[in-house]
């Protein structure tokens, strides 16, 4: 579950906030009685001659850099000490993002993570299970719901995503989000309302949240009764609990069969972690219980 100025001092050189250019006007060069004229044919021979060599340069590394950028992957926001990308912690921001090779991720070692009474997204018994620590505010967890959701579209039956609440701090209205996707659950529409709740994650006011539940048709009186009172909240804070012990700093925070990675990534990276998984791992049901 993870947080979230242009240099403006070239300008009293410049007066360009955008960049300098070369500055400057061309005087022009004399000519007439008394002027050398022998270079007059060879500047633009020798300006051709730069040209074409200038352009050369750029056809050679062209490929040269779209390769690096391929292998190397490229990662967006700050990091963490331990090196994995920061998604959103109390008082940091930070960014996820990450791509690459699978085995070049961050992963931590492999830990028993129980699943308890979390929502599951897909069979416990799936060959690859994904547990998310994550936080219905945090922009990172929302850059990878949909993702996550094309993932089990594209490998069904494969891999299942269950769901552990992490709200951070700073996120005012996100407690109080989870314990209302736990309310929409005791009426049969957990990943209804999750959904709604990412898909509208600038939007969780507590009156907000309680239109979403009219929207999704639940029995308000029943639905508002249990958000009011709290009932839910000792199951987020249990969730929360939970991730701390396991090492969960950050959202999103993820336990792919039992190993941590903190932050978001691009699809291909997610699938290509996941099939790599299927091929290398035991079942989930070793990691995860």
């Amino acid at each position: 579950m993870l947080d979230n100025s242009h240099n403006n001092s070239l300008n009293s050189t410049c007066g360009n906030p955008h960049g300098c250019a070369d500055g400057g006007v061309a005087q022009p060069r004399a000519s007439g009685a008394g002027s050398d004229t022998r270079g007059d044919w060879l500047s633009p021979l020798l300006i051709a001659l730069l040209g074409a060599m200038a352009l050369g340069l750029v056809f050679f590394l062209a490929p040269l850099m779209a390769r690096g950028r391929a292998g190397w992957g490229q990662q967006s926001g700050a990091t963490q000490p331990g090196g994995a990308p920061a998604g959103q912690t109390d008082g940091a921001a930070g960014g996820g993002g990450q791509t690459g090779k699978p085995n070049d991720l961050p992963l931590g070692p492999r830990q028993d993570v129980a699943l308890g009474d979390a929502p599951v997204r897909g069979s416990r018994n799936a060959p690859v299970m994904i547990v998310e620590f994550a936080d219905y505010q945090c922009p990172y967890c929302q850059q990878m719901h949909p993702e996550l959701k094309i993932l089990q579209q594209e490998l069904a039956g494969k891999v299942a995503v269950a769901f552990k609440d992490f709200p951070l701090a700073m996120h005012a209205n996100a407690e109080k989000a989870a314990e209302a996707a736990r309310c929409a659950g005791e009426q049969g529409k957990y990943w209804d309302f999750h959904d709604t709740l990412f898909h509208n994650s600038d939007n969780l006011e507590v009156a907000q949240i309680k239109q979403y539940a009219r929207d999704l048709k639940l029995n308000q009186a029943n639905f508002e009764a249990c958000l009011d009172s709290g009932k839910e909240a000792a199951a987020v804070q249990k969730d929360q609990a939970q991730g701390k012990q396991l090492g969960v700093r950050a959202t999103p925070s993820f336990f792919f069969n039992g190993r941590l990675f903190t932050g978001a990534m691009d699809y291909y990276t997610l699938r290509s972690l996941v099939e790599m998984l299927l091929k290398t791992d035991a079942p989930a049901a070793a990691a995860v219980r």
